[in-house]
């Protein structure tokens, strides 16, 4: 996971916020393709299966996320229930921020994992994710539109 940069325009928090709703056949396939972005966003490795009630948690941080992230727009404070599920998602695995390096000596923020289950380590980067868009970079925090629904503006 990367963390937001004063450059970036979508972090994985956000990325994660703008997953359509539907689509899908059924919940099966909802799962596959929820499975799938967190393979290619590297949150998890592949293989690593999405049951039926994972799927429900994740649909319910993204409501959370989205639901904090609107109140960060609009300068109020989120519902407390979406901040207790963003907390619940950060605290239930471990990891610690790093910082990842490029050979240009770029850097970003990322997560390492320090164990417990895949799927609870995705979702505490998630969460933790958003904690720091919000925190750190949630005045550049705007409504993107249709095809982002957030985005942060450039610096």
């Amino acid at each position: 996971m990367t963390g937001p940069c004063p450059d970036d325009r979508e972090t994985v928090s956000l990325a994660f916020a703008n997953t359509p709703d539907d689509g899908y056949a059924d919940a099966g396939e909802a799962a596959a393709a929820l499975q799938a972005w967190l393979v290619e966003q590297r949150l998890v490795r592949d293989g690593v299966a999405v049951s039926g009630s994972e799927l429900e948690r994740f649909v319910r941080l993204r409501e959370a996320i989205r639901g904090i992230l609107g109140a960060r727009i609009a300068g109020r404070a989120p519902e407390g229930s979406a901040v207790r599920i963003v907390e619940a998602a950060a605290l239930a695995a471990p990891g610690a921020p790093i910082g990842v390096w490029a050979e240009d000596g770029a850097v970003t923020r990322g997560w390492r994992p320090t164990g417990g289950d895949p799927l609870d380590r995705a979702a505490a980067a998630l969460a933790a994710d958003v904690v720091d868009v919000v925190c750190d970079h949630g005045g550049r925090l705007v409504d993107g539109g249709a095809d982002a629904r957030f985005v942060l503006a450039p610096a």
